[in-house]
């Protein structure tokens, strides 16, 4: 990658796959939303607070495995075997995740 800011540095010791995934991820966010401001006829305040309800429920699950992995690969000096499981819930929360925003704005796919 070309030069990142600091703040941004630790993109670059991940994986392309994982750049992908998360990248996908940001996109489906906000494909949501602004699925949700543009939507015709405009959503409910009631449809609009649940939409918005579940996007955060969804940041937090991502962000709290996001942290279970940190801590396991920090704990476990990066060795093979200390943080495997925390990959997999991770990349899982971010799986589920990108599907549970596409299809709340009724993309199937």
């Amino acid at each position: 990658m070309d030069s990142l800011p600091d703040e941004w540095g630790w993109l670059d010791e991940l994986p392309p796959s994982w750049i992908k995934l998360v990248g996908e991820y940001v996109a489906a966010r906000s494909e949501l939303t602004i699925w949700v401001a543009q939507h015709d006829p405009p959503k409910s305040f009631k449809e609009k607070y649940s939409l918005a309800q579940l996007g955060n429920d969804n940041v937090d699950s991502v962000y709290r495995c996001w942290l279970a992995y940190s801590a396991a690969f920090r704990d476990g000096s990066g060795r093979v075997g200390t943080y495997e499981d925390e990959r997999a819930a991770l990349i899982t929360a971010l799986q589920v995740g990108i599907k549970v925003l596409r299809v709340a704005r009724g993309d199937r796919s």
